[in-house]
């Protein structure tokens, strides 16, 4: 929905005639289609006519104005929340440990990692995107920041259209961010 050269002819189909933009090899990816939320109506109604599990995946960076929807799709729909990489996805942990063994049973873990606390700390400031692997730091850093200048100047504000002061956004991240650090802090120091 997003292409440069298709998106104005893209809109415009979306608006009298949705289902078109479904046809083609399945399963089908559509980037974005929260720009014209009428298409997860044509896929909800596609679902019940074919009656075949994992036609389409709609997939999108912002959320969108559910009043528009017609339907919950319910039944058909299965929405999913995305996350980052784990250390293990990014192939910096070994996976010896896992989450679950932590919590499950702590007193039988045996590991060294080979990391420092300056790795952890790299990895942690890099984040789990898949264009920050394998990326030296100055392009991280570039990309993290422009990741969060994009949400104080715009991602907040598709939210629910409402402009915000990006001074205040920048004050509350930063004092997020000093909250998740001490809580990390004070768990490796206990």
């Amino acid at each position: 929905m997003q292409s440069p050269d298709h998106q104005e002819s893209y809109m415009h189909l979306a608006e009298i005639s949705p289902s078109l933009l479904l046809e083609g090899e399945n399963p089908r990816l559509i980037d974005q289609w929260q720009m014209a939320p009428q298409l997860w109506d044509a896929v909800r109604h596609d679902v019940d006519e074919k009656r075949v599990v994992g036609l389409y995946i709609l997939i999108g960076s912002t959320s969108v104005d559910e009043k528009k929807l017609k339907h919950s799709g319910a039944g058909r729909m299965s929405r999913m929340k995305m996350y980052t990489m784990s250390l293990f996805e990014s192939n910096d942990s070994n996976g010896t440990i896992s989450l679950a063994d932590l919590f499950e049973t702590p007193s039988n873990i045996a590991s060294r990692s080979t990391l420092r606390i300056e790795d952890y700390a790299r990895l942690i400031t890099r984040g789990g995107w898949p264009s920050t692997i394998g990326k030296n730091e100055d392009i991280n850093r570039r990309q993290i920041i422009g990741y969060c200048d994009a949400i104080v100047k715009s991602d907040i504000t598709t939210v629910d259209g409402v402009s915000r002061d990006e001074r205040k956004v920048i004050s509350v991240l930063r004092s997020y961010a000093r909250h998740n650090c001490s809580i990390f802090l004070a768990s490796i120091s206990a």
